[in-house]
């Protein structure tokens, strides 16, 4: 007898983006993350979320931290548009789809939190890309940029 169906997740968050990738992300550009690829061939999952906690920021209000799944392409090298290698820097937001934002909040502060769940994964490697559109550079201290994902899938056999 069928039961119901459950959400099986990761509880253990890891590193999206190096602290290092992140370090003095100066306004308008973009890294792509020298985390190791994220594979996801054999396994089951089909959501990420992701947690986006940035400390040290004096002026935010009015921006944004946009995401960006970079997957890895046919020749096993190019990762999205071409335009960025791991860890490397561009100065420009990608133009990508699907992107997804925190949106920093419109009060005066020094922290930029925000959660995004139920991010669709397809199957194959990829990295994510963080572009910075605040209106400041990042903290220059790594530990106060972090970035954390975990996976998770729907089991309906139980």
């Amino acid at each position: 007898m069928p039961g119901n169906a459950k959400w099986v997740v990761d509880q253990n968050w890891a590193r999206l983006i190096n602290q290092a990738d992140l370090n003095a992300l100066a306004a308008g550009s973009t890294v792509l993350s020298s985390v190791a690829d994220i594979t996801n061939g054999g396994s089951n999952d089909l959501f990420m979320d992701i947690s986006v906690r940035l400390i040290g920021i004096t002026s935010f209000t009015g921006g944004t931290v946009v995401l960006c799944p970079a997957y890895l392409l046919d020749d096993g090298l190019t990762y999205g548009d071409g335009s960025m290698t791991s860890g490397s820097r561009i100065t420009r937001l990608l133009q990508t789809a699907p992107a997804y934002s925190v949106v920093a909040p419109g009060v005066a502060g020094t922290t930029c939190n925000g959660y995004i769940g139920g991010i669709p994964l397809d199957p194959g490697s990829f990295r994510f890309a963080l572009g910075n559109n605040l209106p400041q550079a990042l903290s220059t201290t790594s530990a106060q940029c972090n970035v954390f994902y975990r996976t998770r899938y729907l089991n309906l056999n139980f």
